[in-house]
């Protein structure tokens, strides 16, 4: 057989469930009814039994239980309700009275001439009425009088009862399949409606393309887990619009950042060569070789970016983080850098990403800071907490996240030579993050900008 087999939709097997569940249910309940059904009425025979013996008893006349004409003609003693016969005996089990079989019904007599012809012991037999079996229920009561004791029996025919359980299961096996059908039926249309919001859900999903990220789910005004479900769809559809639009600005602007150092490097080498003998080609070379670096420390930095976004495994070592401090500000001319507050803390992680980032984060600083830089670095606990400082314009409140995207130049005025790619701040966010680390943003004391980096000495990788 070849193909996959089609499962049952939800809808079909939360109505199969129910259904069964409600059977069970069913099953148990009609057990249990009939169960205490047959055991109340006939505990309520008994109980009238009780009473009709003890009427009977007050209403017998005087008796002398051991008169030997009573046992050759037992007295005749009326019929209860609902057929009861009655037995009574003297201290030595001979019936002194009795009530005729006649009176009980045809098919308790039968049952009766059933049992004599089969040699069993009979309401008036001295072996009494309780081994007659389970057809009938007996009852008896002692009778003091001075001629001696005497025991009235009340002989019940479960025939009546027997009739009525078999009545009332016979009613359960027609309603109970009823009342099945009908909850399948009930189940079928609740879940029905209950997914009909669902299904709507799933129809404009299915319709959502890449082009048409802005169109949303229904949300159901029911406030239950379905329109949390559709809500969170919606959530979801914002993330995928959002990422969707930073990656065309993403691709964008890497285009164009690609595009400058390639046309300058063509356009001064196309002046070259239309005027060579007029072209100082020193010049031309050191022009397009920067141009060159420019774009191969784009290349360099759009490929640690896209190792950091993919998680990709690094190497994890013990790296003294204000050796890696102290080196990296060497680069720096032209700049106060105050170092005095760096103590010695060492961390595990990949030394050269931690080298980047403390890299990226001095020079971010030396391209706005007005004159002064403070660098810090200090244990808490089990961080390390790096902080930046610079006494430049700083970073309003507004763009204090949106200085960590990639591409985000907050001055549109600055020269492309003085504000670097746009990449070091989320080079050093993925740094940070790739590390088990937090990076925020705060008015530094000195004026400008302070960035404020926290690396857990133990390292780990993020996923």
């Amino acid at each position: 057989m070849s193909g996959t087999r089609r499962a049952l939709s939800l809808r079909t097997r939360l109505t199969i469930v129910v259904t069964a569940l409600f059977a069970v249910v069913v099953a148990v309940g009609s057990w249990f009814l009939l169960s205490r059904a047959e055991t109340a009425w006939i505990k309520d025979l008994k109980a009238q039994d009780v009473i009709e013996l003890n009427q009977l008893a007050a209403s017998l006349p005087a008796l002398d239980p051991s008169d030997p004409a009573l046992a050759e003609s037992p007295i005749s003693l009326p019929q209860g309700r609902d057929g009861t016969a009655f037995r009574l005996r003297n201290e030595s089990g001979t019936v002194i009275g009795t009530t005729p079989t006649i009176f009980l019904g045809d098919t308790m007599a039968l049952s009766l001439e059933t049992k004599q012809q089969a040699g069993e012991p009979q309401p008036g037999d001295v072996a009494g009425d309780e081994a007659l079996g389970s057809e009938f229920s007996t009852e008896s009561i002692v009778i003091r009088r001075p001629g001696g004791d005497m025991t009235l029996t009340a002989l019940s025919w479960l025939g009546s009862v027997q009739t009525g359980v078999a009545t009332l299961r016979n009613t359960l096996l027609l309603v109970t399949p009823l009342l099945i059908v009908a909850v399948a039926v009930l189940a079928w249309i609740t879940t029905g409606r209950a997914f009909k919001p669902v299904a709507a859900i799933a129809d404009q999903v299915d319709q959502i393309t890449d082009d048409r990220l802005d169109e949303r789910v229904p949300v159901p005004a029911t406030g239950d887990e379905i329109a949390h479900l559709a809500r969170t769809m919606n959530r979801m559809l914002d993330r995928l619009s959002g990422s969707r639009r930073r990656q065309r600005e993403f691709v964008s602007d890497i285009s164009h950042e690609l595009r400058n150092p390639i046309a300058t490097s063509q356009a001064k080498l196309e002046i070259g060569l239309s005027r060579p003998e007029d072209t100082d080609w020193r010049e031309t070379a050191e022009i397009v070789l920067g141009e060159q670096e420019r774009l191969a420390t784009l290349v360099e930095d759009l490929l640690l970016l896209a190792r950091l976004d993919e998680s990709q495994a690094t190497t994890r070592e013990d790296v003294d983080l204000d050796d890696i401090i102290l080196e990296e500000t060497r680069r720096l001319q032209h700049r106060q850098v105050d170092l005095s507050s760096v103590q010695p803390v060492r961390i595990t992680g990949d030394p050269r990403q931690l080298a980047r980032l403390v890299r990226n984060l001095i020079d971010n600083a030396g391209r706005h800071a007005r004159d002064r830089i403070i660098v810090s670095l200090r244990s808490d606990g089990h961080d390390a907490v790096l902080t930046v400082d610079d006494d430049g314009p700083g970073i309003p409140p507004g763009d204090r996240q949106r200085v960590f995207e990639r591409f985000v130049r907050l001055d549109p005025d600055r020269s492309r030579g003085q504000g670097g790619t746009g990449l070091g701040l989320s080079i050093v966010q993925a740094v940070v993050a790739s590390h088990g680390g937090s990076i925020s943003v705060d008015d530094a004391p000195i004026g400008g900008a302070r960035i404020i980096v926290h690396l857990p000495v133990e390292a780990t990788q993020t996923p």
